[in-house]
């Protein structure tokens, strides 16, 4: 995969290396405040199953200009541990990590969960 969209922008692959994990960029708010998309795996033993599994960490970060002036970054992640084993499909990933990736689009449900949540530290 060379390009990930998101929100209609393109991010384009700067590497992508099975020790260091890949990176996608996308500068269209100019090249001093990318947006970023990082991805890295690592197998494991689930210590309570016992069990092979593989963590998948997404990572991302958007720079921002802030009020006085400096760069900030906000970043989100999303860390997803599955057991390697050909009985795990896509759609038991999906079901798991949907709420996360879709909390903004449930409407009433979440209403200004993100504001709630991550500006106004609410628990």
């Amino acid at each position: 995969m060379t390009t990930i969209k998101k929100a209609n922008l393109d991010y384009y692959l700067v590497y992508s290396d099975k020790t260091e994990g890949s990176l996608y960029r996308n500068t269209s708010d100019g090249a001093s405040l990318p947006r970023e998309i990082t991805v890295k795996h690592q197998t494991f033993i689930d210590s309570k199953t016992k069990v092979s599994s593989r963590r998948t960490v997404v990572r991302y970060d958007r720079r921002v200009v802030l009020a006085d002036g400096s760069i900030g970054v906000v970043s989100g992640y999303l860390v997803v541990a599955v057991p390697v084993n050909s009985a795990v499909t896509t759609a038991m990933v999906n079901d798991c990590v949907g709420l996360s990736l879709n909390m903004h689009d449930h409407g009433a449900e979440f209403t200004d969960i993100s504001q709630e949540v991550f500006v106004n530290q609410g628990q």
